[in-house]
């Protein structure tokens, strides 16, 4: 199933229209319809916000490391916006132990998403259940 209609099962699946979906997006109702026939290619960032709107699970896509990697990054990519502008808004009221303190989270927050990406890979790029199994240590759940 291609990419246009993933998304046509998906909108068609949850009981939504089109204009219904198009208006989630903040799009016309004429400009979605070109992504469910094809007519334009739809970016990560787009396909971030239909995966949203329609709950479109990422093991649609077949789970390819590289789809889950971009979406990994933009979920966390949006999630570090978010906390910027709060520390910004909060900038002049902040004592400097609490900026150190903000500073200090938001790196470690970076490194642990890091270890995660990593982890999540290695785990996709495994073929078979049974190198899963054995990778995670759990082999002994499945012995008989």
């Amino acid at each position: 199933m291609n990419e246009h209609e993933l998304l046509k099962t998906y909108r068609q699946y949850r009981g939504m229209t089109q204009k219904e979906v198009a208006e989630k997006l903040k799009m016309t109702h004429s400009g979605y319809s070109k992504y469910e026939r094809g007519e334009r290619k739809i970016d990560i960032e787009l396909w971030m916000k239909l995966m949203n709107i329609l709950h479109i699970p990422s093991s649609a896509f077949g789970n390819s490391p590289e789809f889950i990697e971009e979406e990994y990054w933009l979920n966390f990519e949006q999630r570090f916006i978010e906390l910027a502008e709060d520390i910004k808004s909060k900038k002049g009221k902040m004592l400097p132990s609490e900026l150190d303190r903000a500073a200090n989270i938001f790196k470690n927050e970076f490194e642990n998403i890091q270890n995660e990406k990593k982890t999540l890979l290695n785990i996709i790029k495994l073929d078979h259940f049974d190198d899963l199994i054995v990778q995670l240590g759990i082999e002994f759940l499945f012995i008989k």
